[in-house]
């Protein structure tokens, strides 16, 4: 899978991201409890970068570790998961004027803190595309489905503590349903370059 053949689904996980972001600041389809003064008009951009992060990290492990060993696929996932939720928390960290603070001092923490903080999502994504071997598959409702299960899944941990954890099934829908569609829209373009 060449680099080209993401980008649709980064954008669009970029976008997703952006969307999702909108939400929370609009308040729709209520506030998120606490948020009060924390959600500012900067969170819709840095949505945007997490979207696109989140989609990024994960999108490159998966087409680096696809045709590899099984060992390293199994060794990717963990490393994808830890890598999309620390590469996509820090636009959002900066957002909400928490920064780096899972890292302020060491401790067990470090190492679990980037999987709650959306490296779930991931998780879950590289699964179903590496080792479950999905990620040339060329049907539109099977793209989706896949994002859809890890946005919502993989973000539940973290919606639970922010509350309401319904927002996991709206959001990861939402963000699921864009890069989805972004990757299946690039596997059918290439496809049909290889005819």
């Amino acid at each position: 899978m060449k680099k080209r053949d993401y980008l649709q689904a980064v954008v669009l996980g970029g976008i997703g991201g952006a969307i999702n972001a909108s939400l929370c600041y609009l308040k729709i389809p209520t506030s998120v409890p606490n948020s009060e003064g924390v959600f500012k008009w900067h969170l819709i951009p840095a949505g945007a970068c997490h979207g696109a992060l989140l989609a990024l990290v994960t999108l490159a492990m998966a087409s680096l570790l696809y045709e590899r060993r099984p060992l390293a696929q199994w060794l990717g996932l963990p490393i994808t998961g830890y890598l999309s939720g620390l590469a996509s928390w820090l636009p959002l960290g900066v957002s909400l004027n928490f920064g780096w603070s899972p890292y302020r001092e060491w401790s067990l923490k470090t190492l679990w803190w980037p999987y709650a903080y959306f490296g779930l999502v991931g998780v879950g994504y590289y699964f179903c595309l590496v080792l479950l071997k999905r990620l040339t598959d060329v049907r539109l409702f099977l793209h989706i489905g896949i994002g859809i299960l890890s946005g919502i899944l993989g973000s539940l941990w973290w919606w639970i503590g922010w509350k309401p954890w319904y927002f996991s099934a709206i959001q990861g829908s939402i963000w699921g349903t864009c890069v989805g569609f972004g990757l299946w829209r690039s596997q059918t373009i290439e496809r049909a370059e290889q005819k």
